[in-house]
């Protein structure tokens, strides 16, 4: 399990990088009125693959988080409930990324739904990244 933390750790980065093209994109798109169309194909390959990471780093998340809590008993759930740095790894960490993976989701759903950008959609995706942010360990 060594291995699949120093991966999902490293991917973190990869999902950061991406996002970031993302916005870029979306806020240059937004402001210069370019629409959604066959002219876009790197955008959409790079949101593409953005969804593709997401969702490979999310399962290495959720392998993680199961191969460690089938390990535990009732007490140790309860300490690490109590204290704050194992509070933030194993629980509000993955909580708060899936609610970030969730929300990324349903913008890449309405962004395809109606091909173009409108504030909602900007919105969303702006909700996904803080959720992400808020809760990503930079510090590790």
């Amino acid at each position: 399990m060594k291995y699949f933390l120093k991966l999902h750790h490293y991917i973190a980065f990869l999902v950061i990088a991406f996002l970031i093209m993302v916005m870029i994109y979306l806020l240059w798109s937004r402001f210069y009125g370019i629409q959604m169309n066959a002219g876009t194909i790197f955008f959409r390959i790079i949101l593409n693959v953005t969804v593709l990471i997401i969702l490979f780093q999310v399962f290495i998340g959720l392998l993680l988080m199961n191969s460690y809590f089938f390990s535990l008993s009732k007490n140790e759930i309860i300490q690490i409930l109590k204290q704050e740095k194992t509070r933030f790894k194993f629980i509000e960490h993955p909580i708060m990324m899936m609610i970030g993976f969730f929300i990324f989701i349903f913008f890449y759903k309405k962004l395809y739904q109606k091909g173009q950008i409108t504030n909602t959609i900007l919105f969303l995706f702006f909700l996904s990244v803080l959720t992400i942010m808020i809760r990503f360990p930079f510090n590790l």
